[in-house]
């Protein structure tokens, strides 16, 4: 099952980290220039300021998980994930 866990730490910088899981566990992370990791954060950003809110200082910790299908939740899904736990 694909899915997006996400943690925030409020202390430090803002930072968002992306973190994929692939099916077999295998981790790899995304640089914060990667066009998933924006996409993310523009979703983010967007959906916090239309409920007058913003991602509060700190790092914000996203791991992706893919699917048994090689499914992965799009940078969309996952920034819809960090406004939600913001």
């Amino acid at each position: 099952m694909s899915g997006v866990s996400v943690q925030i730490d409020e202390q430090g910088p803002a930072e968002v980290r992306v973190i994929e899981q692939l099916a077999g566990g295998e981790r790899v992370a995304h640089e914060p220039g990667e066009r998933y990791v924006a996409e993310a954060c523009e979703r983010a950003w967007r959906d916090l300021a239309r409920a007058g809110r913003r991602l509060p200082a700190g790092t914000v910790e996203v791991l992706v998980l893919e699917d048994e299908f090689r499914h992965v939740p799009s940078g969309a899904e996952c920034g819809r994930a960090i406004a939600r736990a913001a």
